[in-house]
Order: structure tokens, then C-alpha cells, then sequence
């Protein structure tokens, strides 16, 4: 998606039939005060004036709604874009591979006198692995 805002067509409608309005007002006072109705003619322009600023509202109103689905959508897509580097940076630790050289931890654990702790449970399958480890020498 672009950055650039576009007005929504609505918007130009609305403004288009407030201008409509203001100058239907205008020339309808006009016309009205030409023909010897001077409160007629005042009616009819506050009645255009309202009805434009009316419309005119409506059409700001909608900009502003289209403004801001533009920035939402700016900062949703900003907010994927880091996530997914944080996501990939996540990846890229979580798949390093980690070598444990056994024979160097047995080593050690002999010359410090290191002795692991007896692992004690009642679950049936944990005492079978315990029993099968042993047997191994592990």
C-alpha cells in the first residue's frame, strides 16, 4: 500500500452538494429580494447556509473517517513489518544448534566428585526409564 491519502469520493460529493446548496441559496435570495420579499429572501439564504455547512460537515467528517482508516492501516502494517523481524530474529536463535559433548561433562563430573541427584517419582513410566537407564550404566 502507498503512503499517499486519497480522498474518498464521498467526500467530494458531499462538498460538491454543499457548494450546490450555498450557491442554490445565494441566487434563490437573490431572485426572492428582486421580487420584493425581503424576509423570503433572507429564509432562503439561511436555509442554504445551513444546508451547506450541513453537507460541508458530512464531507469533512467522512475525510476524516478515510484518514484515519489510512493511518490505522499505515501503523497495522508498520506493526506486522516489526513483528515479523522480531519473529525472525526469534528463529534465527532458537535454531542454533546446541552440542553438549558428553564425554568432557563425565570428565568433569569425576574429577569434581560431582554426583547427580537420585530422581525419585511414583509415575510407573518415569520409574521404567529410571530402571532402563540404569541398566544402561547412564
Amino acid at each position: 500500500m502507498s503512503n499517499t491519502y486519497k480522498t474518498p469520493i464521498l467526500t467530494s460529493i458531499y462538498g460538491f452538494l454543499g457548494a450546490i446548496a450555498l450557491v442554490g441559496g445565494l441566487l434563490g435570495s437573490v431572485f426572492a429580494f428582486t421580487n420584493g420579499g425581503g424576509t423570503e429572501a433572507l429564509v432562503i439564504f439561511l436555509c442554504g447556509l445551513a444546508s451547506a455547512m450541513f453537507l460541508f460537515g458530512i464531507a469533512q467528517a467522512v475525510d476524516f473517517l478515510g484518514r484515519t482508516a489510512h493511518n490505522t492501516t499505515i501503523l497495522v502494517e508498520q506493526g506486522e513489518r516489526e513483528q515479523h523481524k522480531q519473529l525472525q530474529a526469534a528463529r534465527a536463535v532458537s535454531t542454533t544448534p546446541v552440542h553438549v559433548d558428553t564425554e568432557a561433562m563425565r570428565e568433569a563430573q569425576r574429577v569434581s566428585g560431582y554426583k547427580p541427584a537420585l530422581i525419585t517419582s511414583d509415575d510407573p513410566d518415569i520409574q521404567a526409564h529410571l530402571a532402563r537407564k540404569a541398566q544402561r550404566g547412564g
